[in-house]
């Protein structure tokens, strides 16, 4: 993938998924927002086991943290920040709807009207795979608007993830094409990935649950998918023969 133009619009189901998945190529970039999703205040105080491990004592203290480093990593690329007040599946009485999420996200897009659109992928987790589905739908409202889907670190190797993602988007008249995330020169390569590596660092309580061999794959090239509404078929005309 080229070097993404200014007014680009990455959604995010949870604080720091953007970053770990494309934080290499929205760095340096102009005039980039990061909307996250599930972003809103546990409706129900249940931990788990990524924040007992990262030392909080609430569902809602580990959130208001997650969110503080979010704040410094998007600083650190440049990028200003948008936050839904939908609720985590592991922290909702109520679990959103694909249809309450296109909305807002539609809102979002007339609001900010990028050139660009990322939306991940929709790899494992719920809240990814919902997220991916509401933003496939509000990018369908107005296809002529590029949008790339980015494979999201931790679950992008987990064994045909990506290969059944792909089948749903084909399924859905959607042609997913590999792009390569190179920058244009070495040395601008070199510096994204040195702010990224810096904004990642950022999320310490990430870091403390799972350790800092688990972010090998962060820091492995990014991949993404341009999304174009599939080609329709031209019926054949009448023969000369008819």
């Amino acid at each position: 993938m080229t070097d993404l133009k200014p007014g680009v619009l990455v959604v995010s189901p949870h604080p720091g998924v953007a970053v770990f998945g494309c934080g290499a190529s929205l760095a340096g970039v102009t005039d980039a927002r990061v909307c996250t999703l599930f972003a809103g205040p546990p409706t129900e105080n249940v931990m788990t086991d990524e924040d007992t491990r990262s030392g909080f004592t609430s569902a809602r203290d580990a959130l208001a943290a997650r969110i503080e480093e979010d704040d410094r990593a998007l600083n650190l690329l440049n990028a200003a920040s948008i936050r839904l007040n939908f609720v985590a599946s592991r922290y909702a009485a109520r679990r959103a709807t694909r249809a309450e999420i296109a909305q807002s996200l539609q809102s979002v897009l007339r609001d900010f009207r990028p050139q660009v659109l990322m939306i991940p992928l929709g790899l494992f987790d719920a809240d990814h795979v919902l997220a991916h589905q509401a933003s496939c739908d509000a990018w369908l409202a107005q296809p002529e608007l590029t949008c790339f889907a980015y494979e999201e670190s931790f679950y992008r190797r987990e064994r045909g993830l990506v290969q059944q993602r792909l089948i749903d988007l084909h399924a859905r008249g959607i042609d997913a094409t590999p792009m390569c995330a190179t920058a244009a020169q070495p040395f601008d390569a070199e510096r994204r990935h040195a702010l990224k590596r810096e904004a990642v660092s950022a999320y310490a309580s990430r870091v403390a649950s799972l350790g800092p061999d688990s972010f090998d794959d962060v820091f492995h090239s990014e991949r993404y998918w341009k999304l174009e509404l599939a080609a329709r078929t031209v019926p054949a005309g009448p023969s000369a023969a008819s």
